[in-house]
This record gives structure tokens, sequence and C-alpha cells, in this order.
């Protein structure tokens, strides 16, 4: 998707209830609805826009087609618009929150979760694209770039064969990297049966599909709950207290010019010898030669951004003051608000007690962010009504079977553990602290204290 306006993970559940109100007869009927909707919500909420070219209900179409949103007329743009500002006034469970990859109490952080991202898919077609020497080689041996680019992005609607092999539950990319992160971490949830799972792959003519055979269903199944458990590894609390990190610094250096913005930056320079430096290193170089504006910023505020730029340089990381997990039932769509004991929703929305208690620990609140984490199973469960609900592509997305003599959803298989499990999802909230001061905080007499102040007893 262009323009920095690629959908996070996060950002598909909560603009998949928005997408409720924007059924077919409202004239969105088609794979780009979560494009639009992230278009519009980016436009409205996350642009840097002059106050003299504000984006309204008015002209917001014309912006979309400037930035050559083209498939979207008019009367679906309107529609997505009024189902996002009826979301934003509480018609669709939580979306009136921002369910920003990070939560806090004051101003800097808040920014960072709704930071417009870029997948790598949608980035490699628009390098294969836009680069005349990968095209001009491709037509050269009978390749057509333009196909290649959609089958990178999962947009290939003749063989979807292409779209499975690239983006669905079994999908090289995913096998592979369960493969490879479980060994160079050292753990054991990647060593699942995969020689096992590919001999007991179907190709289905009448449905285009590959499907695992009912004899490999119990590899399959334990492929996912490896995954599951990966994703245990890749949501530690150092790895996402760094993470948060750095994309505060990245996004006040965005603000400042310093870095590529959006994907709109990255693609002016596709064609130029610049893209051979945007790898691993682009960041922490950038980072390195970074000083905040100092015009930009209050002093306070730049003596803030330069501590946190000197800890992540020097690997130390956010300290972890308290985690909570959970394991709802997806039904419960309130972000597992009812499910947490202590870091629910309405101690976030009313952060009075959880100042206060801060404040006995001599910890300012805009050192503090609240994380909200997720672990799925599958992308959907069975009680969503998926293949009526979502749009073919997704639905192609999650992982089949061959079972009972035709080819189905492994969520659709009632004997199955994955079945049962993708039914829940596993929320994990953290509260995390910048300690600028090196603090000496005791976290079980923390964690203690944080009960007692909550709960009232």
């Amino acid at each position: 998707m262009g323009a920095g306006l690629a959908v996070t993970e996060s950002g598909k559940e909560k603009l998949s209830q928005v997408r409720q109100l924007t059924r077919p007869e409202n004239g969105i009927d088609s794979p780009y609805c979560l494009e639009l909707l992230a278009s519009i919500h980016y436009l409205k909420h996350i642009a840097y826009v002059p106050e003299a070219k504000r984006i309204t209900r008015e002209n917001v179409g014309q912006k979309l087609q400037d930035l050559g949103k083209v498939r979207f007329g008019e009367e679906q743009v309107q529609t997505a618009w009024l189902a996002l500002d009826n979301a934003a006034e509480g018609d669709v469970a939580d979306s009136s929150r921002q369910d920003s990859e990070a939560k806090r109490f004051l101003d800097d952080m808040a920014n960072v979760g709704s930071m417009p991202s870029v997948d790598h898919e949608h980035l490699g077609k628009g390098i294969l694209l836009r680069r005349n020497d990968l095209s001009k080689t491709l037509k050269t041996n009978g390749f057509d770039p333009e196909e290649i680019g959609k089958i990178f992005s999962g947009e290939h609607e003749d063989n979807l064969l292409y779209s499975q092999l690239i983006h669905s539950t079994l999908d090289g990319d995913r096998v592979d990297f369960l493969l490879r992160d479980s060994y160079h971490t050292g753990v054991s949830y990647g060593h699942v049966d995969l020689d096992f799972i590919l001999s007991n792959l179907k190709y289905h003519n009448d449905e285009g599909l590959i499907a695992v055979d009912y004899k490999g269903i119990p590899s399959f199944e334990h492929y996912l709950l490896g995954r599951y458990y990966m994703y245990h590894v890749y949501l530690h609390r150092t790895v996402v207290g760094f993470e948060l990190m750095a994309k505060t610094l990245y996004y006040w250096m965005a603000r400042e010019g310093r870095v590529v913005a959006d994907f709109d930056d990255i693609v002016k320079q596709i064609d130029s010898d610049w893209l051979e430096d945007f790898y691993d290193n682009y960041f922490r170089r950038s980072l390195r030669e970074w000083t905040p504006v100092a015009g930009e910023h209050t002093e306070d505020h730049r003596e803030y951004l330069l501590d946190l730029k000197d800890h992540l340089l020097k690997r130390r990381p956010l300290k972890l003051l308290y985690e909570e997990r959970c394991f709802p039932q997806r039904s419960n769509r309130a972000e597992g608000g009812g499910d947490f004991r202590y870091l629910r929703q309405d101690v976030l929305d009313d952060s009075v007690k959880l100042e206060n208690l801060l404040k006995e620990y001599n910890i300012l609140p805009d050192c503090v962010a609240v994380v909200p984490c997720k672990i799925e199973i599958e992308a959907h469960s069975p009680l969503t009504g998926h293949k009526d609900a979502l749009p073919d592509t997704q639905e192609r997305e999650l992982g089949k079977v061959y079972e009972g003599y035709s080819v189905k959803d492994l969520i659709e298989v009632e004997y199955s553990p994955i079945s049962k499990l993708s039914l829940f999802i596993q929320r994990i909230r953290r509260l995390f602290f910048f300690d600028r001061d090196d603090h000496n905080i005791n976290r079980e007499e923390f964690a203690k204290r944080l009960r007692e102040v909550l709960t009232g007893c």
C-alpha cells in the first residue's frame, strides 16, 4: 500500500471492527477495504498537514486521488470517513481508544503506535516496479514485473497458489523464520517435523490450493504451536522495551526530516544509490548522527530525547515495573479489558491512582509507558463466521487441510486442538519505566503495592 499507509497486524484487528460498518451494500466490497480505512485514518490523525490544507470530509477524496488511490470512488470514501467517525464515537467496541502499540500517560510515546508502517512485501513490490534495471532484466528474460509484484504483495488473483505460498499460515517465509529464529535463539520451539508436513502437502485442482493431508494434521498443529510459543521470544520484555525506545526516537527523527518518514519517501529514492544504504544499520547510523533540533523542542524534552538516545545506543533497556497476562476469548472485543485484573482499561483511562503510585517511587509519569501485546494461534477463529466476514484474500491465508474428503480450514476441524485454541488470544500488558536516574526499585515490592492501590485492598 502506498504512501506509508500499510496496515499493521495490530491495526488490522481494529480496522476490521470498523469494517463491520462498511458492508458491501454501503459500497465497500473489495480486498482494499482495510487500505481505504487505514488511508483515511492516516490523513485524519497521523499525517502532518499545514493548517490551511487540513484534511476534511470534503477534500479527503481529492487527497486520496493525489496519493494515487484511484481505485476508491467518492461514495466509498465518504462511507469509510463516516464509519471512522462513528467508531471514534464508540459505535465499534473499543475503537474510540487509540489502540496503538504503546499507551502512556503524557505526550511523547503516544505518537509512536500510530506511526504509518511499510510491510516488506509492498516495499519489495515497489522496488521491483520502480527500479528500471530490475524491471528491464525481468522483461528481457520473459518475466512480467507487474505479475511478480502481485505475487510479492499477495494480490495475485489468477493463481491462488502463488498467494498461498507467500501469504498464508504455512508459507515459506513463516516456516523459514520459525526454523531460523529457533536455531539462533537456542530455543526448541522450531523443532517441527517439516519433512513430514511437506510430504503430506496435496494440490487440489478444484480449489486451486494446496492443503495438508489428514495424516499430516498433527505435525501441522505442532508447527502452529511452535510459532505461538516462538512469539513469547519475539515479545520478550527486553525486545518490546527496546522497540518502543527505537520507535520513539525514529518518530522524532522523521518529524525533523532526518530519516525516511513513509513509503513515499522511500519510493522517491528507489532508483538511486541511496537504497543501497537502506539496510539494518540505517537507523543506528542515523541515530548516532542526530541531535534534536533546539527550536523543535523545549529544553526539557530535548534532554529527554538525548537521554533516550544514549540509553538505546548503550543498550540500556526500559525497566519493567509490572506485567499482566490473560487468555480471554476473542468474543471479548474490549482488548481484554475485562480480563485484566489490575492494568484494566478503566485504570488506564483514569490514571490518577497509578500516577499517585508512581509518585511514591519518585517516578515521573512521562517516563512510563503501558505496552499491550497479543499472541494468537490463528488469525481468525471459527466463531467469527470467517468465510462470510473475511475477504477472499484473508480467508485464503488460513491453514488448509484435506480432511473428510474435502479441503477446509484447520480451525474448522472440530477434533483439532487448534480449533479450540484459536478461540482465545493471549494478551499481555506491561508497565515500562524509562529510568533516567538509576532508581533502585524492588519489582516484587512495587507489584504488591500496585495491586493494593488499584484494587483498594
